[in-house]
Formats: structure tokens, C-alpha cells, sequence
């Protein structure tokens, strides 16, 4: 990378960081373009020059969030001498350290951006790829007799990412007006209780599982 890429990535990296300071201590509606470039050092016309918005900055956090839950997907994939429930925990708990470890800028994120919802062309790829690597992860499960072989894996994985993204919108929103439990400890509970409804259950003899 030559010295002037360097500077962008620099400055790129500097009005994200700095951005993301003002709204977590002053609120972002409170949060002007103006004060960002200021305490940068650099003009508006730099700033427009990275970001057509303040919310591009959210967005740029989000989208290195959704790379990082990506790469932690195929990770995980990959380490396939460890169960799935052993794995799926490690990812649970990564995301929340990661979403709740500063709630104010995820509670932004989540509000403001497609990082949840609402997600269309390269962002919607990248969330049906994650979604994809899930869904590898429970056939894994399944092959190895862990989890339930007539459950579809892409469903699975679908419903543990709606399980994740709900309980994680209702702690970062207080939703139930109680925020005394740690996030982690409110995810793995949700997630286990999926996984025991997702396990291998041997079924009475001469008694065949019922489909529709």
C-alpha cells in the first residue's frame, strides 16, 4: 500500500473512530458533521469525500461487524472436531461481547442500519452466505447424529439467528425494563433452549415421526 492509500485508510479510519465517540457520548442526533471534522482536523469536504452521511459511519461499523460475523462463521465451520453446541455457543458468545460491550453504538447500529434488517444487493449476499455457513454447521450436526436429521439446516439456522437478533434488540432496547442480565448470559440461555428442541430424540418404538 503507497503512502497516500496509507493516509485515506488513516483518515477513513480516524472520522469512523471519531464519530463513533461523539454519539456514544453525546448522542447522534446531538452529533454534527461539523463536530467530527473538527476534532479530526479535516474539512467537510474531506468528510463528504469518505461518507455522503453521519449514518454512512454506522453503516461502515456495521458492515465490519457483518465481515467479522462472517469470518467467525467459517471458523467455526472449520472446526469440526468440536460439537456444534460447543461451537455454537463460542459464536454466541463472541456476538455478545462484541453487541454488548457498547450497547450505545449497537443499539445505533441496530436502529439505524441494515445490520438486523432490511438488507439488499452486496449486503443481502453476504447476510444469505452467513446464513449458508449456519446452515453447514447444523448439517454437520446432523451427520454426526447431534442433531435432528429431518430438520431443514437452512431453517435452523434461521432460527438461530431470529432467536440471536430479537433477544439481542430487546436487551440493547430494554425492552422488558429489566437490563440487569448480562447479554451473554441472556443469549446462551435462548440458544440452549433451541438446542435441546433441535437434538437427536430417539423415538418410542414402532412409532414412526409424524410429517405434514
Amino acid at each position: 500500500m503507497g503512502r497516500r492509500e496509507e493516509n485515506k485508510r488513516r483518515t477513513r479510519e480516524a472520522l469512523i473512530e471519531t464519530g463513533l465517540a461523539l454519539f456514544r457520548d453525546h448522542g447522534f442526533e446531538q452529533t454534527r458533521v461539523q463536530d467530527i471534522v473538527e476534532r479530526v482536523g479535516v474539512s467537510p469536504a474531506t468528510f463528504f469525500n469518505y461518507f455522503p452521511t453521519k449514518d454512512a459511519i454506522l453503516e461502515a461499523q456495521a458492515e465490519q461487524a457483518t465481515d467479522l460475523y462472517a469470518a467467525l462463521l467459517r471458523h467455526e465451520v472449520e472446526r469440526s472436531e468440536a460439537s456444534v453446541a460447543a461451537r455454537l455457543e463460542q459464536i454466541t458468545r463472541v456476538l455478545a461481547h462484541a453487541l454488548g460491550s457498547d450497547p450505545a453504538i449497537s443499539r445505533l447500529m441496530i436502529t439505524r442500519t441494515t445490520l438486523f434488517f432490511g438488507s439488499s444487493g452486496p449486503k443481502a449476499d453476504k447476510d444469505r452466505a452467513s446464513q449458508r455457513l449456519l446452515a453447514d454447521l447444523f448439517a454437520q450436526g446432523q451427520a454426526s447424529a447431534e442433531i435432528d436429521p429431518a430438520a431443514d439446516p437452512l431453517q435452523l439456522a434461521e432460527l438461530y439467528g431470529a432467536t440471536l437478533m430479537l433477544t439481542t434488540i430487546n436487551w440493547l432496547t430494554n425492552w422488558w425494563g429489566d437490563h440487569a442480565q448480562p447479554l451473554d448470559e441472556r443469549l446462551l440461555e435462548a440458544v440452549r433452549i433451541l438446542m435441546d428442541g433441535a437434538r437427536s430424540h430417539p423415538y418410542p418404538a414402532g412409532r414412526e415421526r409424524d410429517r405434514a
